[in-house]
């Protein structure tokens, strides 16, 4: 569904557009129905639920979850080794942060196994002939509710299957296989693959630019672990201060204003006392306007103090730093993979980037040289004899590729190409016949020029 043919096919045809809708509208019926499928495992696990204690089920389940942690641990620890190296800068954070987590991985590790004898002897009990004849009975009558949708969900992937078939048998008629080409149709497909490469390349770069800006440092992740430990009291912190230095930078320029105020005031020459005294009004009245500005911004440094304290601490106890660790390891567990998608959108920059190029070439080269060719002229890859199975399996856009770059005096396709002038492909017997070396000998003298 990814394919090139694909999708041209289904933004140009309007029925191949339906059965898309009908393949589309399938899969997410197929979504819905696994949801409501219970399955073997949730089966068994419900089943036991009803023939455990409420405290040996409890403890069944959290046993198994701090399994499932402990691997979840290893697994990030093994990460975070294999993936120090794009860290250089950050090495204490990491550093930091691993060991955090192998402190938590020992706790873990000492619980299930101090609390092993006592899972196995819950699973003993569970497997009590009565009690495993009533748990299969159970597990039975949950998994005959599935039959029904499982009915469905076959009929449904049945239909998926039928209508991806008649897609694709659709688009495969549509895609005409040629091998001769006018000049006009070769310069057409060229512009073509060029616009798309252009697209493609575009929308690479946007890709790339934004899976860079999601990379997170070891340094960011504590920062940001901090800030979800406290339910984003940071977030909320860093803009009150935003606030308050707005309204400090306010103050600082107005108290500026002032100063050059009163300096011209005691300076100026005054008409009249009215005129002076309703200037010396204004001029207290903003001088006492700026010193209850200057308590209260005192005031909010003190309160923004006292909060960043109040959550800096909140952060230092021994549950909180494992926590933190646990969240910023699960930060970079995620950020290891848009950093590997970020390394692949780089490859696949570099090489659109080569691809846009040589399009680009044979594009303007086309462009420049058409005028001077025949419109109505035919071109033809000729299979070389000791590479016939290679050259047939060549698609059409490598074909046209082919020629126009035999059109550009290009050596290795020149030997490939042959023209039409009349009613036979000009050479085609004689390169049957003639040998490697007569062959590039005639190429040189006769196809280049007349190419």
């Amino acid at each position: 569904m990814n394919s090139q043919a694909y999708r041209s096919a289904i933004l140009n045809d309007e029925s191949l557009r339906l059965l898309n809708q009908e393949i589309v509208a399938g899969l997410t019926r197929i979504r819905e129905l696994k949801r409501g499928l219970v399955g073997g495992l949730r089966a068994r696990q419900q089943a036991q639920k009803e023939y455990l204690s409420i405290a040996d089920y409890k403890f069944i389940r959290d046993y198994k979850s701090k399994m499932n942690q402990r691997a979840y641990l290893e697994r990030l620890l093994h990460e975070l080794e294999l993936s120090s190296w794009q860290y250089p800068d950050n090495e204490r954070a990491l550093r930091y942060i691993e060991r955090l987590i192998k402190d938590k991985h020992s706790k873990l590790h000492t619980y299930l196994t101090q609390q092993n004898p006592h899972y196995w002897a819950i699973h003993e009990k569970l497997q009590n002939p009565y009690q495993r004849k009533n748990i299969e009975l159970v597990i039975h009558r949950l998994l005959q509710d599935d039959l029904k949708i499982l009915a469905e969900l076959k009929k449904t992937s049945d239909d998926v299957l039928q209508n991806v078939s008649m897609l694709r048998d659709s688009i495969k008629l549509r895609d005409t296989f040629k091998t001769t080409f006018t000049l006009s149709e070769i310069r057409d497909n060229i512009r073509n693959q060029y616009r798309s490469l252009k697209k493609q390349y575009a929308d690479a770069v946007d890709t790339k630019n934004v899976l860079m800006l999601k990379q997170v440092s070891p340094l960011n992740a504590l920062l940001s672990a901090k800030n979800i430990f406290v339910h984003g009291g940071f977030d909320k912190l860093h803009s009150l201060q935003k606030s308050y230095r707005e309204t400090l930078a306010k103050f600082e320029r107005d108290k500026s204003e002032y100063l050059h105020w009163e300096l011209t005031f005691n300076d100026k020459k005054w008409s009249s006392c009215g005129d002076r005294l309703r200037e010396l009004y204004y001029l207290t009245k903003k001088k006492i306007h700026l010193e209850e500005t200057e308590r209260n911004l005192s005031e909010t440094k003190i309160q923004l103090d006292n909060e960043s304290t109040r959550l800096e601490n909140l952060c230092q106890t021994e549950e909180a730093q494992e926590k933190i660790a646990l969240l910023a390891a699960s930060i970079l567990h995620k950020n290891l993979k848009i950093a590997h998608e970020y390394e692949e959108a780089k490859k696949l920059v570099a090489d659109l980037s080569k691809k846009l190029h040589v399009a680009e070439k044979r594009f303007k080269a086309l462009n420049d040289s058409s005028s001077n060719k025949k419109q109505n002229r035919l071109y033809q890859v000729i299979q070389p004899v000791n590479d016939s199975a290679k050259t047939t399996s060549l698609k059409e856009n490598e074909l046209t590729d082919i020629i126009a770059d035999a059109l550009m005096d290009e050596p290795y396709a020149v030997q490939l190409v042959a023209r039409l002038n009349g009613n036979f492909l000009e050479m085609e017997k004689d390169w049957e016949m003639m040998t490697e070396f007569d062959k590039d000998e005639l190429i040189n003298k006769k196809m280049i020029r007349e190419l």
